[in-house]
């Protein structure tokens, strides 16, 4: 397991796309994602992502790199340098008109937008994603063996109606975001 964090440096390029990029804790990261690859599907685009480092956090302690938590050619294909212009202008909406993403892709020097909303709220005319289109999301992120194998021995131990296993690994015990005071989500130390 790799103990850095290699950021995107290639710029995304190639055919439009719909991106995500957010700062913050795993699990938002991966929302975000999951969403925006639903979005990408839905308007038949590409999908795009680039993952940083927690500013101020030791490498082994809060967000993995990219490395540990993608496969290989899933990076080459999707992670990569957004441009700051699209991170700026990014879609904080939580309705996307597609007449709206069709006029910002006319824009020849335009060649994708930002998506951060996560959660149900998100829709595109009006219409949210439904559970199965987010599965199917989910199962087109290119993760890692090692999260593949988690989650197939996650399914294995899962009693037949259970929906959901939390697998952390130790963000908001010892990385930064520890630091924010989310009642009743996190306590402030292990156990």
């Amino acid at each position: 397991m790799s103990t850095t964090s290699v950021p995107a440096t290639t710029p995304c390029g190639g055919e439009p796309y719909v991106a995500s990029f957010r700062h913050d804790g795993l699990g938002s990261r991966i929302a975000a994602m999951i969403y925006a690859r639903w979005l990408a599907q839905q308007l038949g685009l590409g999908f795009r992502f680039q993952w940083e480092p927690v500013s101020g956090d030791p490498p082994d302690r809060s967000i993995p790199p990219a490395s540990d938590v993608f496969a290989a050619d899933f990076l080459q294909d999707c992670h990569c340098q957004i441009p700051s212009v699209l991170v700026a202008e990014q879609w904080r909406d939580e309705n996307l008109p597609r007449a709206a993403v069709a006029a910002a892709l006319q824009d020849p020097t335009r060649r994708g937008f930002v998506v951060n909303v996560v959660g149900p709220q998100l829709r595109l005319d009006g219409v949210s994603p439904t559970p199965t289109e987010l599965r199917d999301a989910w199962q087109r992120i290119g993760w890692s063996s090692r999260l593949r194998d988690l989650e197939l021995r996650a399914r294995e131990a899962m009693p037949e109606r259970g929906v959901a296993l939390h697998v952390r690994r130790g963000d908001i015990v010892y990385g930064a975001t520890r630091r924010l005071n989310w009642p009743g989500k996190i306590g402030r130390a292990h156990v």
